[in-house]
């Protein structure tokens, strides 16, 4: 039986909720995304059922669009510019990062944080784990709010909306190459990383999900089954999760390798 561990996020709500109430609690929200970060509170025993362990509520400093979880900390990206930093007992440093514009993604790697910033140019910020600035350059798309980073192979990927290309960065903000992908869409993209070379797009505006190789541009699999899909992480390399909200939030589960569903969790 695989065993792993997530905590649940929620955007455009004014905390980060991490127990099993959660989904009658979203469903009140405009734009919902669901980001599965790995903690030691929250188990799945088995991909076709979620167990969740109450943990009680998080006050944050603004409605939260993203986190992500690294050593032993969450950092969850507000809609406000702050980045706030959840330590394993639930101590909050408010405003651990501040920037001047909605934070659309947040992404650990290396000891290093990875901040996508929304505007037009949208802006990736590179800060230490103590939240001490290192670099920023700016990261050319149509302004929408809606995107996210995946990092593969060292290499941070961001979706250009505008020119329908994901831009692959060195972890310095060197444009190392564009890859033509021609399904996305103007409007909200989630992406994650799978595996060395390739990454799962999740397209709201054209209800797809389809993984990518960053190397060929080649479309390894499409699916239309989830639609309206909003985020997407993959799971133990062999599962893809994609969250869809209507009157409720639900979890689709999807073959990384061949994008056939699985299962559909209603947590």
């Amino acid at each position: 039986m695989c065993v792993c561990q997530f905590t649940i996020s929620s955007c455009g709500l004014d905390y980060l909720s991490v127990k099993c109430q959660l989904y009658s609690i979203v469903a009140k929200s405009r734009n919902i995304e669901l980001e599965l970060v790995p903690t030691d509170d929250i188990t799945i025993g088995d991909i076709h059922t979620l167990v969740l362990k109450p943990l009680g509520e998080i006050k944050v400093s603004g409605q939260c669009a993203t986190a992500c979880q690294f050593d032993n900390f969450t950092y969850v990206g507000m809609h406000g510019g702050n980045i706030d930093r959840i330590d394993k007992a639930g101590g909050r440093t408010k405003g651990f990062i501040k920037l001047s514009s909605h934070v659309t993604s947040v992404r650990a790697h290396k000891d290093t944080l990875y901040t996508l910033m929304a505007g037009n140019p949208s802006v990736v910020y590179v800060h230490d784990l103590s939240g001490q600035l290192i670099s920023s350059w700016n990261h050319p798309d149509n302004g929408f709010w809606g995107s996210k980073i995946a990092i593969v192979s060292d290499q941070l990927v961001i979706a250009n909306r505008k020119t329908k290309r994901l831009t692959l960065y060195s972890p310095f903000g060197e444009v190392m190459r564009q890859v033509d992908v021609s399904q996305i869409s103007n409007g909200f993209v989630s992406i994650c990383e799978s595996g060395r070379d390739s990454v799962i797009v999740s397209d709201y505006a054209t209800s797809r999900v389809f993984k990518v190789n960053i190397n060929s541009g080649d479309i390894v699999w499409m699916s239309s089954k989830v639609s309206g899909p909003l985020g997407v992480t993959c799971y133990g390399g062999s599962h893809v999760l994609v969250t869809k909200q209507d009157n409720r939030t639900t979890i689709w589960v999807l073959d990384i390798h061949t994008g056939m569903q699985f299962s559909i969790i209603h947590p």
